[in-house]
């Protein structure tokens, strides 16, 4: 039996019967499987860029951060847009960002932990903190209106 719509005018007390009710689309929801293939995509990525630093004498840790930027839009949905729907989605889904946050939130704390402020005591070592927050902080006050200015140029 199908279902009927139950519209009544202000100024109508009948009801109209003549129009079935319309139903949302009854999709299931994505199971395990989608979240478990993103995970491994992910972890397997985080593990090879972290052998490919080690091999070349960097932290591991970067190169985990850099196979987090290789995944992302910028890169692999850039180029590979389909792979990258089929595997991550159209949008972040909530569990991967729960875990991600998660994720970054132990690697900011294990850097804490592990940061050994002894070093700063060395001149050197000082002088190279100087010139690197120096330059973090003076290029974005530099190129910023640069850059922000960009667009508005080019369609002149």
């Amino acid at each position: 039996m199908a279902a009927l719509q139950v519209t009544r005018d202000q100024n109508d007390t009948q009801a109209d019967l003549t129009e079935p009710a319309r139903r949302p689309a009854c999709r299931p929801k994505p199971g395990f499987r989608p979240y478990l293939m993103q995970l491994v995509v992910m972890i397997a990525a985080a593990r090879v860029m972290n052998l490919v630093f080690k091999r070349f004498g960097q932290p591991g840790v970067i190169g985990e951060i850099v196979a987090g930027l290789l995944l992302g839009p910028s890169l692999f949905g850039h180029f590979f847009p389909d792979v990258s729907v089929a595997v991550f989605g159209a949008t972040a889904s909530p569990v991967i960002t729960v875990i991600s946050q998660a994720g970054l939130t132990l690697l900011m704390f294990q850097i804490g932990c592990d940061f050994e402020f002894g070093h700063l005591r060395d001149r050197t070592n000082s002088k190279a903190v100087g010139w690197i927050s120096l330059a973090s902080i003076s290029a974005p006050f530099v190129l910023g209106p640069w850059f922000a200015g960009y667009p508005e140029r080019q369609w002149r």
